[in-house]
């Protein structure tokens, strides 16, 4: 299991205070991110962005992904519609993992999927090469309907970007496994308004077989990675490119 660090919680304010202040900001929280999002979107210059130097130790620099691919799995769009794994086999895709009442850096995570959806893909709306997938961690409070809602606030794209639901045990079981990445339910004391679960921050690359192919730290200490949000742009776009050089010629 990957020894990505967890978000701690903050402990300043009572339960009860902290409820209170979570269900008035989620709005307010993806408004500011949004107009972070605006602000900053042209402030990352992707041809002089570097990416951290190598480490020249002989040590792994990403998890063993399965070569057989992410596990079976059939969860809940959205919509309401059935998602499977073998739905989303031909196009790579793109894995976060959210809860809607999270008050850590969840609106960072999907206001930075929302800059995608603007900088990648087409206008006319035609099929961008790639899907955008996001995956509760909360999915006993998430429910569809709930997840649509948030999605609206992102205005994201209902076709190529999808947010997914189902049974937790299933959901963390994939997470752990097949993704590698940590997840965890706190309860009892541990347990506070916004911080129910401690997730990754990571997104994850899968590739059109459905092997996943890569991560990136895009939230580092609750803050955006400016330099992993430009290599995964840059890897998308490449994306983009790859496919359409091999429609023109026709493979």
């Amino acid at each position: 299991m990957s020894t990505d660090k967890l978000n701690e919680p903050h402990r300043a304010l009572s339960t009860s205070a902290r409820l209170t202040l979570t269900s008035l900001s989620l709005a307010a929280s993806v408004a500011l991110c949004l107009a972070w999002l605006n602000q900053s979107r042209d402030s990352i210059d992707e041809s002089s962005a570097k990416s951290p130097p190598a480490l020249k130790r002989n040590i792994p620099t990403k998890p063993m992904w399965s070569p057989d691919g992410v596990e079976a799995f059939s969860l809940t769009e959205r919509s309401g519609q059935t998602v499977t794994n073998k739905d989303l086999l031909g196009r790579p895709w793109v894995v976060s993992f959210v809860f809607t009442r999270c008050a850590g850096p969840c609106p960072l995570i999907t206001g930075q999927f929302r800059a995608m959806q603007d900088a990648l893909f087409p206008e006319d709306g035609t099929d961008p090469g790639f899907r955008l997938v996001t995956v509760s961690v909360d999915p006993k409070h998430d429910t569809a309907e709930v997840l649509g809602k948030y999605a609206d606030l992102f205005k994201a794209d209902p076709k190529y970007w999808l947010f997914l639901t189902g049974d937790q045990q299933k959901i963390y079981h994939m997470i752990q496994h097949s993704f590698q990445m940590p997840v965890e339910e706190k309860l009892g004391k541990e347990r506070e308004p916004g911080f129910e679960v401690l997730h990754t921050g990571n997104v994850l690359l899968v590739d059109a077989a459905g092997r996943v192919q890569e991560k990136f730290a895009v939230i580092h200490f609750n803050a955006v990675s400016d330099a992993e949000v430009v290599r995964l742009r840059r890897t998308l776009k490449k994306i983009q490119s790859e496919a359409k050089s091999a429609a023109s010629s026709g493979e």
